[in-house]
């Protein structure tokens, strides 16, 4: 009697669960067929409330939905499509890492199981929104099936991880269709791009197509992980490859990833090379445009090119993305292409852009100069807007306050208003006027022989003492461009006294490579830049020195590299240093040139 006691139990718990479990199934089911009848949404709300439907399913519940996907001409399954995308991009978009996780075991349970390749393609591209590295594992099977390879590789290109890469490299090595390549090219740069060191995206890659014989496959792979290793790899390769190779990396090197082969492309367009030479031209600008730099490093950048803009069109193209550079020095250059008829409209233009109020600051550029070249353009300007131009640029000139503002103390064409150095400030203070003015004498007769103007630069031959300005400054604003020779040593003496620091930072001696613009010789304050701000020897650097006081500001190339510090007296440190005094330019043993000096006074505080 127990025994059949305990087998009716059984069945009875056997029955009852069977029940259940069929209730639940039709539950399910039910559930499932009036999600699907609600789709597409009607709205985003709507969309909210089926996608937490199709959270509470389950995994379960979401198997139901994928396998009510069929192939083409077997049936209407467009709300189950509607479904399984609205599911995958909402869970794409969400923190739901639990449901994510789930969601991409089922879709590459459908993939798996696919009878037909269209049904496998909708579930590959589910993972595309929702895969992670066992979509990239799972995935993989499928490269070598033709059929299915192309929605296969397009899903690794948004799932590939930096682990994949050995993986991708050698079946870009293996593939000959040009569409799948460049699919796993896009593969392989997006695995790579997750290495946060950019010098290391291009590692792994550069190792492994040493022993690969089309390493063309992979040069546009280079040209989008970057780095310094890659640049210089993909150079020796143009430099040394056949003509097929070279075409394939000049397209890497004007779609590189960053401005770090705008010098490639500057040495392309000024070898003169007829075949490259527009196309690095047009390459070098876009990069320098989007690089993110400052606008005085832009500005360096701008005015190297132009030498090499033969045609008008390019010289207007410069003063066009020049006139976006809200700095003095711009609004200077610029101005020197008002009178060529070629260039006078687009240089009236940018000059007339840099010189008003920044919608930032509310500030624009002052100064006799200033309202002088604003006059020119006014005459200058032209097109279609010209009479509102005028109006505008009218109007900012009458508001502009009184003031010099800033002046050339160098006019580009000879050393009027620069004289020799005599000693220093202390023994030129004890020296009687005639001693004065015969030394003097005898310092400029010296100067001709090492320093001169070219081509509107100061230039020092190497031998000599320093060139110092006639007129003495107390507090100022200097703008100046200064380029150095390898190995070279200079700088700027502030009311005399030594100095704003210039040298060759690829030097090995005397800790150049803290980089210049630091005030040398402070002892008690502070004497080294912020930062390294340099460009390199045989290039032009920017200086913008602002002196009030004894306290000093310099910004390298438009960086700060020196950040209101006390600059001590030299020569004689018991004391501050002087109140006024002339600007120098320091002779140190090596070529060098300066251009483009401009000065503000600035007037003392009240």
């Amino acid at each position: 009697m127990k025994i059949r006691k305990i087998f009716l139990i059984i069945l009875t718990i056997l029955l009852i669960t069977s029940g259940s479990y069929a209730q639940d199934r039709r539950t399910l089911d039910t559930k499932i067929a009036d999600l699907i009848s609600q789709f597409p949404a009607g709205s985003t709300a709507d969309l909210e409330k089926l996608m937490n439907e199709m959270l509470i399913l389950g995994p379960e519940g979401w198997t139901g939905v994928c396998s009510q996907i069929q192939p083409p001409g077997s049936g209407d399954d467009t709300q189950q499509r509607f479904a399984v995308e609205s599911f995958s991009r909402y869970l794409s978009s969400t923190k739901s890492e639990d449901a994510r996780q789930e969601w991409e075991k089922v879709c590459i349970t459908f993939v798996a199981a696919a009878g037909d390749n269209t049904v496998r393609d909708f579930f590959i591209k589910q993972l595309q929104l929702v895969g992670s590295d066992k979509t990239a594992e799972a995935m993989k099977r499928y490269i070598s099936d033709m059929t299915s390879c192309s929605s296969a590789i397009t899903a690794l290109g948004d799932i590939a991880g930096p682990a994949d890469q050995l993986e991708l490299i050698k079946l870009i090595a293996v593939t000959e269709n040009g569409s799948q390549i460049n699919n796993l090219q896009s593969a392989l740069i997006n695995a790579a791009n997750q290495e946060n060191d950019p010098e290391e995206r291009s590692s792994i890659i550069l190792e492994a197509i040493v022993d690969i014989t089309e390493k063309e496959k992979f040069i546009p792979v280079l040209a989008k992980t970057g780095g310094t290793k890659a640049l210089a790899f993909v150079l020796d390769m143009f430099e040394n490859g056949d003509q097929k190779m070279r075409e394939v990396i000049f397209n890497a090197l004007i779609s590189w990833r960053d401005n770090s082969a705008s010098t490639a492309l500057f040495e392309i367009c000024a070898s003169g090379n007829k075949s490259y030479e527009g196309p690095a031209f047009n390459g070098y600008m876009r990069q320098v445009s989007t690089a993110p730099v400052s606008d005085e490093q832009k500005l360096l950048l701008y005015r190297k090119i132009m030498p090499y803009a033969f045609s008008a069109d390019r010289k207007n193209q410069i003063l066009t993305r020049i006139g976006k550079l809200k700095i003095y020095p711009a609004f200077f250059f610029v101005a020197r292409y008002l009178d060529d008829d070629e260039t006078s409209a687009a240089a009236a233009k940018a000059a007339m852009y840099i010189a008003l109020p920044s919608v930032s600051s509310g500030k624009g550029m002052e100064g006799d100069i200033v309202r002088e070249i604003l006059y020119k353009v006014l005459d200058k300007l032209s097109g279609p807007e010209a009479e509102y131009d005028k109006e505008m640029l009218s109007k900012y000139i009458a508001s502009m306050p009184d003031g010099e503002g800033f002046v050339k103390i160098f006019n580009g064409f000879d050393l009027t208003g620069w004289q020799g150095l005599v000693e220093n400030p202390v023994v030129r203070a004890r020296m009687k006027p005639e001693e004065l003015a015969r030394k003097q004498a005898e310092a400029d007769k010296k100067l001709a022989l090492n320093w001169s103007v070219k081509d509107e630069c100061i230039i020092f031959s190497g031998e000599g003492d320093n060139l110092c300005s006639v007129k003495e400054y107390g507090n100022f604003e200097l703008l100046v461009d200064w380029k150095i020779s390898k190995g070279g040593d200079s700088g700027i003496y502030l009311r005399g006294s030594p100095q704003v620091q210039i040298w060759d930072i690829q030097r090995t001696d005397s800790g150049v490579e803290i980089g210049s613009g630091g005030l040398y010789n402070n002892e008690k304050n502070i004497s080294n830049p912020l930062k390294v701000a340099d460009n390199p020897a045989g290039e032009w650097n920017s200086f913008r020195i602002l002196m009030i006081g004894e306290k000093v500001s310099v910004w390298l190339n438009g960086e700060l590299v020196v950040d209101d510090v006390t600059m001590e007296n030299y020569w004689d440190r018991s004391i501050p240093i002087f109140p006024k005094g002339p600007v120098e330019l320091q002779a140190h043993g090596t070529d060098l040139a300066f251009r483009d000096i401009y000065i503000r006074e600035i007037p003392e505080r009240i």
